[in-house]
């Protein structure tokens, strides 16, 4: 006789339709992550404005810690759209891991995101590699006849 019972967790005890809701809801709730695009463009733009201005004759950065100082400050909009994305990118996570559902246009689209997130050096591709394994160990829930 077995004295002792692990406790389970309520979603593992309730239907399968109702975490399949929560997996639809949290996947609706992913497409927020698309805003570390905003940030990437910014950052992007302000290292190219700053390779052309260090290009230039005529360049005004005259010490290391200048150019530093101007590197660091390229990388806000990509860490300040990290932390405005970062919770659709949780919902992500959680709707892999929590729920059953498993729609190929949702896996399509994150395998756009974690591209994205990829790219967005140095703060997201950290999060980009990690979707991109997770989706990658989880394709094969991810079928045509699954809504």
């Amino acid at each position: 006789m077995d004295a002792y019972r692990a406790p389970q967790s309520r979603l593992k005890r309730e239907p399968v339709a109702k975490r399949k809701m929560l997996g639809r809801i949290f996947a609706w709730l992913s497409f927020g992550a698309i805003l570390i695009l905003p940030g990437i463009y910014f950052s992007w733009a302000q290292f190219i404005a700053l390779y052309i201005e260090i290009e230039s004759n005529n360049a005004s950065i005259s010490s290391p810690k200048e150019m530093a100082a101007l590197i660091s400050q390229s990388l806000i909009p990509v860490a300040f759209s990290t932390l405005v994305a970062l919770p659709s990118l949780i919902c992500i996570f959680l709707s892999i891991s929590l729920s059953r559902y498993r729609s190929r246009v949702f896996f399509h689209f994150w395998i756009f995101l974690a591209i994205i997130w990829i790219i967005a050096i140095p703060v997201g591709t950290l999060f980009g590699l990690i979707l991109a394994l997770s989706l990658y160990f989880t394709r094969t829930g991810f079928s045509e006849n699954q809504r």
